[in-house]
């Protein structure tokens, strides 16, 4: 009965730790293909980070090539007056007007504002398009103060702001005008629009979550798209820790992973950078890690529903091994348990005999089998009834139970009213002290039924010894046992007779 139950139970335990292999391998292999999806996404959003930074860096470059071609032919002209003895507000109002139409005529830049002449405080001196032009003070504008701080550049680059002459959104480029001393007197400044940038970004755009930044070489941003909710603020805008930290990179142009926190940027973002103009202009595009796992999830969506769906499968099959399992160890158990008494029955007495007595003739050890019948059984039942009897047969079982100290002791309902006790390791003198222990605890039964005691319940009990000397098979142990309990029987019951 032991042996049939353990084998049920490491067939449950089989299909446990094989059921954990799977699962364990199955979700390593989903997991395999769920990095390698991911870091393939990420390749790829990467790579298009690369590309949009440099595709943006040359649509800026292209609109700062242009202002710088007509800032170049302005300045040459105003430089040139100056060394003739001056230029005034009416004459640089037409030198503008002459050069910007002169300029139209060979160019079709449509994201151009105004072209504007600043005086080496910074106050405008002329603007194309209105004469006279309006005295506002730009000396505060980042390309001029570049410019002031910086006297060898040839130009600079502004942030990105409202025009306070149009309300537009536009950055500037600016180069510097020098006098006949060859000292600064002034600049000249081109506006460029946001807007018509802007357009042809969004169709470059590989992502829809990519941001495009043009920072200038202090962080200030230049160009941005999409613009922020607010783009009032614009000026506040800066990012100078971003450009340090792609600097320190050293290299002109790549990717850059940036946790959330350690720049201006609130959230883990990659970046794809390139400079690409002689006064630092630094062209990134961003796109948050968020926004990449929801790319990833986009496209791998089936592959991880179908992944669920096989743990899933993988799960309810072994489950269901596992309940059948445990359904033939109920089998088992039930078809080796006697029903009413709860004990084995002899089937499983006979498959627990045969692996006792061959531990008993491999170890030359005694093996000894109790019979035991109860007397006047026919009788009580007759009298009493089959109710009554069936409670006497669960008293004498349990009673022969707990005579049973070792763990190895078995006993068994045989049929009707017999029982079996099997006693490995156990000699003709401690099989009999064991018999009478089972005779005495019965003897001590006090059974009623509905307030009136029963007969007094006594057994017969035959015993029968193996001894490892002696070549004897099983049934004939058995045999012999059963003899002694019809001997016990014909001498008058409630006693116990050895073979």
């Amino acid at each position: 009965m032991k042996c049939r139950s353990s084998r049920t139970s490491v067939l449950r335990r089989n299909i446990l730790r094989l059921y954990t292999v799977t699962l364990i391998a199955s979700c390593l292999a989903i997991g395999f293909y769920i990095d390698q999806g991911w870091n393939v996404t990420r390749a790829h959003a990467i790579a298009d980070l690369e590309k949009d930074a440099t595709l943006s860096a040359q649509i800026i470059d292209d609109g700062v090539k242009d202002a710088g071609k007509l800032l170049g032919i302005t300045k040459f002209r105003i430089e040139e007056r100056l060394r003739r003895g001056g230029l005034t507000r009416q004459q640089a109002h037409d030198l503008l007007k002459e050069s910007i139409s002169n300029f139209i005529l060979y160019n079709e830049n449509q994201s151009f504002g105004l072209l504007v002449y600043l005086d080496r405080e910074g106050v405008i001196v002329a603007q194309n398009g209105i004469y006279p032009a309006p005295p506002y003070y730009l000396g505060d504008r980042l390309y001029f103060r570049l410019l002031q701080e910086n006297p060898s550049k040839k130009y600079s680059i502004g942030n990105l702001v409202k025009a306070r002459t149009t309300g537009k959104l536009v950055f500037h480029m600016a180069m510097p005008v020098h006098g006949p001393d060859n000292l600064p007197a002034g600049a000249i400044v081109q506006q460029i629009s946001e807007e018509e940038i802007a357009v042809t970004l969004g169709k470059i755009i590989r992502n829809p979550g990519e941001k495009v930044m043009e920072l200038t070489s202090s962080g200030e941003a230049a160009f941005i798209f999409p613009l922020p909710p607010n783009p009032d603020e614009l000026r506040e805008i800066s990012f100078p820790r971003l450009l340090k930290l792609i600097a320190h990179l050293g290299k002109s142009s790549g990717w850059v992973k940036i946790p959330g926190g350690i720049t201006e940027l609130q959230e883990t973002v990659y970046a794809g950078y390139l400079f690409g103009y002689e006064d630092g202009i630094c062209s990134v595009v961003t796109l948050r890690e968020s926004e990449i796992y929801s790319l990833f999830m986009n496209q791998y969506r089936k592959e991880l529903g179908i992944s669920l769906l096989i743990i899933f499968v993988i799960s309810v099959l072994f489950i269901s091994l596992h309940r059948q399992s445990r359904n033939l160890d109920d089998a088992l158990s039930d078809s080796q348990h006697d029903q009413l008494t709860g004990i084995a029955n002899r089937y499983a007495a006979e498959e627990v005999c045969t692996r006792i007595w061959g531990d008993a003739l491999r170890r030359q050890e005694a093996l000894s089998v109790l019979f035991i019948d109860i007397d006047h059984f026919k009788l009580l039942n007759d009298t009493w009834g089959h109710d009554t009897g069936d409670m006497v047969l669960k008293a004498v079982a349990d009673s022969i139970r707990r005579s049973l100290q070792r763990p190895l002791d078995f006993c068994c309902r045989w049929g009707g009213e017999e029982f079996v006790a099997i006693l490995p390791d156990t000699g003709k003198e401690a099989a009999q002290r064991i018999a009478n222990t089972i005779l005495n605890r019965i003897r001590e039964l006090h059974l009623s039924k509905g307030g009136k005691p029963l007969p007094m319940i006594t057994i017969s009990i035959g015993v029968a010894t193996s001894q490892p000397e002696h070549t004897e098979d099983k049934e004939r142990l058995f045999s012999r046992a059963d003899s002694a309990m019809l001997k016990a029987k014909m001498e008058g019951r409630n006693h116990v007779v050895l073979d």
